[in-house]
């Protein structure tokens, strides 16, 4: 008997044990998911901009295969998306679509269909990506891909606007700036932002000088993002 007992109080303190170790290991995952730099904040007219800490590990991203028929085409790539990982991706640097699966299926447009695709997290915080250009109809796509090229990664939390993008081909001091009515933020390089509100912004790609890059993605216009 005394031997049973103790059997059951090594098992009652292995169960408490367990639990306390899933409820951290929760905590830690929602933490990670949450983290914000406070610190480095930047704040005008009320407008708060806060860098996001955590970061997507570095995976390459590789196309497996894409077969199209008529205007559906899909793609498959060879990555093993794990935990909060998922696939971000778009047309012509329009709204960001998300799957937490391998395989994309999209409906082509008339014309180019600059498709850029990133690996991302649940928090919108991307790391690899790949861009190209599917064309449909008669003629050739226009789309340089050799020049630099600026695509947005804009998605909406509760939070408010998570401000991350993607550079192709950057040049050396290019920099990106945010405007919001007449209020403009220059980003860090590589850096994601939480926007503590939801309102239309604009990105726009800037060289060494200060000047515009061209470039039909370097300039996103006014983007309006609102939760349904």
């Amino acid at each position: 008997m005394p031997k049973l007992n103790e059997l059951k109080r090594l098992l009652t303190v292995l169960c408490v044990g367990l639990a306390l170790f899933s409820c951290v290991n929760e905590k830690k995952e929602i933490e990670t998911v949450l983290a914000l730099d406070e610190e480095h904040s930047i704040v005008k007219n009320g407008i708060s901009l806060i860098p996001i800490l955590n970061q997507v590990a570095e995976k390459q991203l590789k196309l497996k295969s894409d077969s199209q028929e008529g205007d559906m085409l899909k793609l498959e790539f060879e990555i093993d998306l794990e935990g909060d990982e998922e696939l971000h991706y778009s047309i012509n640097n329009g709204n960001v679509s998300i799957v937490k699966e391998e395989l994309l299926e999209l409906d082509l447009l008339e014309g180019n269909n600059v498709i850029f695709v990133c690996l991302s997290n649940s928090n919108g915080v991307s790391s690899s990506f790949w861009v190209k250009n599917y064309y449909m109809g008669d003629g050739e796509g226009s789309f340089e891909a050799s020049q630099p090229h600026l695509f947005q990664n804009l998605i909406t939390k509760e939070e408010g606007i998570v401000v991350d993008y993607q550079i192709t081909n950057e040049s050396e001091g290019a920099s990106v700036a945010m405007q919001i009515d007449s209020l403009s933020f220059t980003l860090a390089p590589n850096a994601t932002y939480l926007l503590k509100r939801n309102t239309p912004l604009r990105l726009q790609l800037f060289d060494l000088d200060g000047e515009p890059i061209d470039g039909p993605f370097n300039d996103t216009g006014l983007i309006g993002l609102y939760e349904e």
